[in-house]
């Protein structure tokens, strides 16, 4: 996952409003959370987002299961924050987390809901009581309507890449994507392809599965803004609070 795409990850994803998300989720720590000062983010990848919302917190963890994106992270400077090679289905803190999230398709590029329930499973072993879990997901409204059998063309100066995706399929709303990356080194082009898939589910199978996992769903916000999410939605942002008896 994400190799040959983690030298180019952030000037694919310049236009990500990660201080929206920031927002966002700060406000939900807030409402849900606000005392929470140990906090780690799943998927952390080149580690902008976590560097976002480190400033409160007294420990900060980033997770990745790539080491191509957590060595750009590293590459940053680390600002006190620990980014530590994980995979998010077998997340172990040496202390309880406060807050966790997960954003930006990180659950997405799981392979199945047993892998999210997984997920969701490691992430209430490694919270606090009552500690938060604020992560989003695609809906499959947009894997069918917006990706499925799209092609995108990213033409930057030091980077062209060509993005397909297959027709959406199965009960998970797989969407399988190429990413064929051509990067400038010096006066050379080079090329690299990257494979990979998402998958999504209905708002009512998530929350579901947080529930039996013994989290209480705070909130479910439409994309990255405050607004409660509804069919219409595209993405999803989940606030879980894990149950005080859990």
């Amino acid at each position: 996952m994400y190799t040959h795409f983690a030298d180019v990850y952030d000037m694919l994803m310049a236009d990500v409003p990660y201080k929206d998300i920031a927002a966002l989720y700060r406000q939900l720590i807030v409402q849900y959370c606000p005392d929470g000062k140990v906090l780690c983010d799943l998927a952390c990848g080149t580690g902008t987002l976590t560097r976002l919302l480190a400033p409160g917190f007294d420990s900060v963890t980033g997770t990745d299961i790539s080491p191509e994106m957590l060595n750009v992270a590293w590459n940053k400077g680390n600002d006190g924050i620990a980014f530590v090679q994980q995979d998010m289905r077998e997340l172990y803190l040496p202390y309880a987390a406060d807050v966790i999230t997960c954003t930006l398709d990180g659950l997405c590029h799981l392979d199945s809901l047993a892998d999210i329930s997984m997920t969701f499973s490691a992430a209430a072993e490694n919270l606090a009581q009552g500690g938060l879990f604020i992560f989003d997901m695609n809906t499959p409204l947009k894997h069918r309507e917006l990706l499925s059998g799209e092609t995108f063309v990213y033409d930057m100066e030091d980077v062209y890449c060509v993005w397909q995706n297959s027709e959406c399929y199965g009960e998970d709303s797989r969407v399988d994507m190429c990413l064929d990356i051509f990067a400038r080194q010096g006066d050379v082009w080079e090329r690299s392809t990257e494979e990979l898939s998402e998958i999504t589910f209905e708002q009512e199978v998530i929350t579901s599965l947080l529930k039996r996992t013994g989290f209480e769903v705070c909130a479910c916000c439409d994309g990255f803004t405050n607004r409660a999410a509804d069919g219409d939605s595209l993405r999803i942002t989940y606030a879980a609070r894990l149950s005080e008896n859990t």
